[in-house]
């Protein structure tokens, strides 16, 4: 400290005492309980996955037992399980075990377009020469070319195999020949509402695929077996629960991964929480599940107002400062416009449950705002508590 901010030697000895001094305390006071008085505590008692008494060391040894496990901290801090607020959990988990890793620091080590088609030859080699080969979270902004792959780039590895990586994002994907193929991708193919598929100067896709274009593609990658799910329910468990996360988000589900959820609670395999979104357009069945391990459940209903900033989706009320492929106007778009997203919003508000609406963008967040206070003059409702998810870009 003296060295870097020449602190005087009384100062110096004032920090000592308080060091020695805090040092003293800490293993006392090393369990934090987040209450409204923001108190600390020594010890708490645990029974059946309930905390029966938390407060000084005195008061919680009247619990203690012949089978009473008794763990000393040893001086760390403890704090209440971390409620995740937004993320998307059994995609954690398959990621993890079945998809190529393509992230760039701090999550992965990808620098270069070269070091990403690598690491894409490595899962093709490992998935054989037949299935699809998958890969995940790859960082435009983070890799020496500070641009997509193309189809040109997957093309390298195979144009008969289908090639489909996922952006970092998840607004964004990129196909080789093989993908678009299949999915019947061509220079004709429109463009999806609320999405894009990127072309070329000749009007050629370049296997670049923008939001809901995405799944055009994405729709004929094979699905993940029964045993699959729950491998990646599990290992995205021991992810979250390795953090300190004891409530986590699926942040955009369906029934059919809503059950998916349940039977590993119910089996053992999910010891946290996990709280549902299915989305607007992918809810059918969902008010039909039973959910009764108390593990999983359902808190609302997601939509999307618009995509990402850091792609150019994401929709503004002004140009962007950096302009879009030299489009000096271009101020993004809404991924659902104002109407069509105000219409859902209403129907989710009559049914009094909580509406979540992604939005980034200054102006996809307008849209929203006009969506729910659409909703609360049709039917003024107390509490609704709807909520944008991200929330990024302010007027």
């Amino acid at each position: 400290v003296s060295q870097q901010f020449s602190v005087s030697p009384s100062v110096q000895q004032l920090l000592k005492d308080k060091i020695v001094e805090a040092s003293t305390f800490l293993p006392r006071i090393n369990i934090i309980t987040v209450d409204d008085a923001g108190s600390v505590a020594q010890s708490l008692a645990v029974k059946d996955g309930k905390i029966l008494d938390i407060g000084s060391n005195a008061a919680t040894k009247r619990y203690i037992g012949s089978q009473t496990q008794v763990i000393d901290l040893a001086g760390k801090t403890m704090i209440p399980g971390i409620y995740d607020a937004h993320s998307h959990f059994t995609m954690a988990g398959t990621n993890e075990l079945y998809d190529a890793n393509l992230n760039s620091k701090p999550i992965g080590d990808i620098t270069t377009m070269d070091e990403l088609l690598n690491r894409l030859r490595e899962q093709k080699a490992k998935v054989g020469a037949s299935d699809w080969v998958v890969g995940w979270g790859y960082d435009d902004t983070q890799i020496k070319e500070q641009r997509h792959p193309t189809r040109d780039d997957l093309d390298q590895i195979s144009t008969t195999q289908p090639i489909f990586i996922n952006h970092i994002s998840a607004h964004f994907a990129m196909a080789n020949s093989a993908a678009l193929a299949l999915a019947g991708i061509t220079r004709d193919t429109p463009d999806p509402s609320g999405g894009a598929i990127r072309r070329d100067a000749s009007g050629e896709p370049t296997g670049v695929l923008d939001e809901t274009a995405v799944q055009l593609v994405s729709a004929y990658k094979p699905g993940y077996t029964t045993a699959q799910v729950q491998a990646g329910i599990a290992a995205a468990a021991r992810q979250y629960a390795s953090q300190g996360v004891t409530t986590a988000s699926e942040g955009a589900s369906y029934a059919p991964a809503i059950a998916a959820l349940e039977t590993a609670a119910q089996s053992g395999a999910l010891p946290i929480r996990v709280m549902a979104l299915p989305t607007f357009g992918y809810r059918q069945g969902v008010d039909q599940l039973s959910l009764k391990s108390g593990k999983v459940k359902i808190t609302g209903i997601k939509d999307f107002s618009d995509g990402s900033i850091q792609g150019y989706t994401g929709y503004l009320s002004h140009p962007y400062h950096t302009p879009f492929h030299g489009d000096a106007n271009y101020a993004g778009t809404a991924r659902t416009d104002r109407t069509a997203l105000s219409q859902h919003v209403l129907q989710v508000h009559q049914e009094g449950k909580q509406m979540l609406v992604h939005g980034n963008g200054d102006q996809a967040i307008e849209d929203i705002l006009f969506a729910y206070s659409n909703a609360q003059a049709t039917l003024p409702r107390p509490n609704a508590r709807h909520t944008i998810i991200h929330s990024q870009m302010g007027t």
